[in-house]
């Protein structure tokens, strides 16, 4: 079974009929629609090709790159949350967006530091965050294969 099957098994069985309309609102939040997917991997892909690891640069930034900072922040916050109440596992999460979880985190941990400290507000990214930790923790020690890989006799 493919990550994306599993993280979308694990939440239909985690979910009452009664909550999931609330439950399909916040897994839009944390995984978006498919409508909005091209958007996102362009917005995402704009960001990593303006983003350094300086915070200071955040002003140099287009409002694209602005725009997708908020964007995967938010998703972020609601996947992580997710994962954190088990309605969703980590494993599943790292094996689908790992990477990505990451390397957000890398570029955009300085921002996130600063901006707490700017607005005395320390729960900006707080999931996010989290997340990241969590996933970064699975991954020490441990030499990750790409699903194509590590997948190919799946039938």
């Amino acid at each position: 079974m493919t990550p994306g099957v599993r993280f979308s098994r694990e939440c239909r069985q985690k979910v009452s009929h009664g909550t999931r309309d609330a439950f399909e609102r916040a897994l839009d939040i944390g995984a978006g629609r498919s409508a909005d997917l091209c958007r996102f991997a362009s917005a995402f892909h704009s960001f990593f090709a303006e983003l350094s690891q300086k915070a200071e640069d955040v002003e140099a930034y287009s409002p694209d790159v602005g725009r997708m900072l908020q964007e995967t922040g938010f998703r972020l916050e609601a996947l992580g949350y997710l994962v954190y109440r088990h309605v969703v596992s980590l494993r599943s999460v790292e094996e689908l967006l790992g990477g990505m979880i990451t390397l957000w985190w890398t570029r955009i941990k300085p921002l996130a530091e600063r901006d707490r400290e700017k607005t005395q507000n320390p729960r900006m990214f707080e999931w996010a965050q989290w997340l990241a930790e969590r996933v970064a923790e699975r991954r020490t020690g441990t030499e990750s294969e790409p699903a194509f890989r590590a997948h190919a006799d799946w039938h």
